[in-house]
């Protein structure tokens, strides 16, 4: 968030929701930032290709 990046959370507990939003009381430092920064290795995590994913379409996480 510091960074100017949106999150989308997607808990439906309610505890869950109320930490999500939480994330608004602290700021981390500049040191901590630039640490977090220097884990960027410009590699993508999420791999998949649609064809993969299209199960998920029709995915219910409550069932």
């Amino acid at each position: 968030m510091q960074e100017g990046f949106s999150t989308i959370p997607g808990a439906r507990n309610p505890d869950y929701i109320k930490e999500n939003i939480e994330v608004y009381n602290f700021k981390l430092s500049e040191d901590d930032m630039k640490k977090i920064r220097g884990l960027d290795k410009e590699k993508r995590f999420f791999t998949s290709t649609l064809a993969e994913i299209q199960h998920f379409k029709d995915w219910n996480p409550g069932d």
